[in-house]
């Protein structure tokens, strides 16, 4: 049964707050992109024996899952928060002002267990932005706007790998890949990115309505005495009237369900198969996102950084291109070459080396792009497509959650098993760093991805998940079946 999706609010067209959003798409990604890319050469950079000798053989693992761990809690609460209490723009501010504290923090540790701590706090203060960034586009903007915007975020990632992988040598005379100085790059960007966010577009919590997501005893503040609800009546839905909402503890709990997005997100059972094939395919990024630096680096690729930054052109011209190809392909097609285009990336990289098949490396580098922008954004647009426009903060939460929480602590963690066998296992020296072996357990984890999404979308239709007036997206992807 096809949701009737509510009216959104008004949206802004001036160019001054299309390119305010620009702007703070491009601080979005380049804060993070100008260390991350590098955290784990600086790790390998500094264990056992090498370097100070701050982390133990497996820590890149654990280090790496922190950014999963900021991503299962803080995004969904936060997001709730944003739709109910307070302006987007002001806890945009107050999150990465934190960000810049915790990372500065962070880079001055002198233990493992300090610099867990430090950049665990990070990620619980940056996990929530992307959906909030998300959430305040969908919010001034039209949608078919957002793969555009999406894509100067890209170029402000891309801009950062460029910095360290080609810039910062000439500067500093040596790479820095290895060192502390992109971390203090990164606490000037998140300093400069707070204060930046105040002069965002105002984006205050919508009124709610009657029989919203957030339940039905929150009312707009116009709303006449006399459509208030009867609190003796059933409400909430199907939920309310199975359970007695009228009771306050049943209330409470239909509300908790609620916070997870409500039935708009979780009572639809195509979206429900979409998340949890996401959250599967999601789990291999790890091994890129983790190790890709340190894969290039041990195999002799000078500048890595810099060459890392080929999947994220590749990423902005797919979603500059991405409503065509919507139009064209349909969301099933383009989510599973998405996902199809990570198992051929984990192949490459396994065939590849710094010699002959080098091209094999700079090829899988280029999939990247491909395969991070029509999975991730793909399902960010077909979440926002189905939820009220007052609820799409914590919508956006969830299914950040769902896949960069639970789908990327998963990856991690077993990403880090696989380096403890595969690459660094301990006693083992010199390390044998069996890379053949490490990137064919992704691959296979992708390929069940795809395989399942194409055996359980096999004929149903977008029909029973959204309405067929779509704004800010083509009519023909609106009603286009997802699973044709």
């Amino acid at each position: 049964m096809a949701i009737a999706r509510p009216p959104s609010a008004p949206l802004a067209t001036s160019n001054p707050v299309r390119l305010r959003i620009a702007v703070m798409m491009i601080f979005q990604n380049m804060s993070l992109g100008i260390w991350t890319p590098t955290l784990g050469t600086y790790i390998g950079a500094n264990t056992g024996d090498s370097g100070a000798g701050l982390f133990g053989g497996s820590f890149v693992g654990v280090a790496t899952s922190t950014a999963a761990l900021g991503a299962l809690i803080a995004p969904l609460v936060l997001g709730v928060v944003a739709d109910r209490y307070f302006s987007i723009e002001k806890m945009l501010a107050a999150l990465h002002a934190a960000g810049a504290f915790f990372l500065w923090n962070m880079l001055h540790s002198e233990s493992q267990t300090t610099f867990l701590i430090w950049l665990l706090l990070f990620f619980q203060a940056y996990a929530p932005t992307a959906s909030l960034t998300v959430a305040l586009t969908f919010r001034h903007l039209p949608r078919n706007e957002f793969p555009l915007q999406r894509s100067l975020g890209t170029g402000g990632w891309v801009a950062a790998g460029l910095f360290i992988g080609f810039v910062a040598p000439r500067l500093f005379g040596q790479s820095i890949e290895a060192g502390l100085q992109p971390f203090y790059f990164g606490v000037a960007i998140q300093s400069v990115y707070a204060v930046y966010c105040l002069t965002l577009p105002a984006t205050p919590p919508l009124p709610r309505r009657p029989n919203s997501p957030l339940g039905s005893d929150q009312l707009a503040p116009d709303q006449p005495d006399a459509e208030r609800p009867d609190p003796k009546q059933p409400t909430n839905g199907r939920w309310g009237g199975l359970l007695g909402a009228h009771r306050p503890g049943v209330r409470r709990l239909a509300g908790l369900r609620a916070l997870l997005g409500g039935d708009e997100l979780w009572g639809n059972r195509s979206l429900m198969v979409f998340i949890a094939i996401t959250v599967l395919a999601c789990m291999p990024s790890q091994f890129y996102n983790t190790y890709i630096n340190l894969y290039l680096n041990n195999l002799g690729f000078e500048g890595a950084a810099g060459k890392m930054t080929i999947g994220q052109v590749v990423e902005m011209v797919c979603l500059v291109a991405m409503p065509w190809l919507l139009l064209r392909l349909g969301v099933k097609r383009l989510y599973l070459i998405g996902v199809l285009a990570w198992v051929v990336r984990f192949g490459l990289f396994a065939m590849g080396d710094a010699g002959d098949r080098a091209w094999m490396v700079y090829v899988g580098l280029t999939v990247h792009g491909v395969a991070f922008a029509f999975v991730y954004i793909t399902a960010q647009l077909y979440v926002d497509r189905l939820t009220a426009p007052e609820s799409r903060a914590s919508a956006q939460g969830a299914l950040m959650l769902m896949t960069q929480g639970v789908g990327h602590f998963s990856g991690a963690m077993l990403a880090g098993g696989a380096q403890q066998w595969l690459l660094t296992p301990q006693g083992v020296s010199p390390a044998p760093y069996d890379w053949r072996s490490y990137w064919l357990i992704p691959l296979g984890v992708s390929g069940m991805a795809a395989f399942l999404f194409w055996r359980l979308f096999a004929g149903e239709t977008a029909a029973e998940a959204s309405d067929s007036t779509d704004e800010g997206l083509p009519e023909a992807i609106a009603d286009e079946p997802i699973i044709s």
